[in-house]
């Protein structure tokens, strides 16, 4: 392992790439000093120093689409009464209702 240098020790592209990592990503902060073979609280230091975006001061993250669509569906269900599933999904397609579509389908009857 390289031995740990001081701050000032790095190469404009080693900030810079330190810099991205900080500021576009989630990966966590040690992970990132270790690759340059420093402390986390290094890495604090030249964010405060080269004036970073501190990651306390991110815009909130929003939900990722599977937890909105998963969101929507919950609502969904609620708003069916509590019928589940198959109240949402009780459309008539062909002259059968796609509930009854799908029983047979997972029965194999189709």
């Amino acid at each position: 392992m390289p031995q740990r240098g001081h701050p000032c020790d790095f190469t404009p592209a080693a900030i810079a790439n330190m810099r991205q990592r900080y500021e576009d990503s989630d990966e966590p902060q040690s992970s990132i000093a270790a690759d340059f073979a420093t402390h986390r609280q290094t890495l604090n230091k030249l964010a405060k120093k080269h004036g970073w975006t501190l990651r306390k001061h991110r815009a909130p993250r929003d939900l990722p689409p599977d937890m909105v669509l998963l969101a929507e569906a919950e609502q969904a269900v609620r708003a069916s009464g509590g019928k589940g599933l198959f109240a949402i999904i009780a459309k008539e397609v062909n002259g059968r209702d796609m509930r009854g579509q799908l029983i047979d389908k997972i029965a194999g009857k189709q």
